[in-house]
């Protein structure tokens, strides 16, 4: 998970959001990860280029994706929430069979009530900050690389800086 977070730290440092972060676009060669598909990626100038429809696969999408087609680094930083979860647990947070289903389940079904009892409180918080609902509470880009992630354990560790 900590390689998956520094490829989304490089991408934003260059002005990059990526808009399709999960699993299926996470390859891993020789011990290194590699994020690709950037087919849907836009700069963070641009973000009229697509708002007359969503782009992304709906389980990774932000709520503020799902409902009103806005994009924003936040948004892979829902995802990178959603993938780390997956990652603890083996499945996704919510599952739906349409997209209207699932925002309605993403807002009335808090990522609170959907943790594992056994998850360690440094997770948790990792999961509650990446899948706020309010995009202002979300965590900052800039905060996310400050945690190391051990996906075998099931923990995360904040590191001060």
């Amino acid at each position: 998970m900590n390689q998956i977070i520094n490829g989304y730290i490089n991408f934003y440092n260059h002005g990059i959001i990526h808009r399709d972060l999960k699993p299926a676009n996470i390859f891993l060669k020789n011990n290194e990860i590699k994020i690709a598909d950037f087919g849907f990626a836009m700069k963070h100038t641009d973000g009229k280029k697509y708002s007359a429809y969503n782009v992304g696969s709906p389980v990774y999408m932000a709520p503020e994706a799902l409902k009103e087609n806005k994009y924003s680094f936040k948004s892979d930083i829902w995802a990178l929430g959603v993938i780390y979860y997956e990652m603890l647990t083996g499945k996704t947070p919510w599952r739906a069979k349409t997209e209207k289903e699932l925002a309605k389940q993403i807002t009335s079904i808090p990522i609170k009530k959907l943790l594992p009892p056994s998850i360690s409180p440094s997770s948790e918080t990792f999961l509650l900050k990446t899948l706020n609902l309010d995009i202002k509470e979300r965590m900052q880009p800039e905060d996310i690389q400050k945690y190391r992630l051990n996906t075998e354990k099931g923990i995360a560790i904040k590191i001060s800086k």
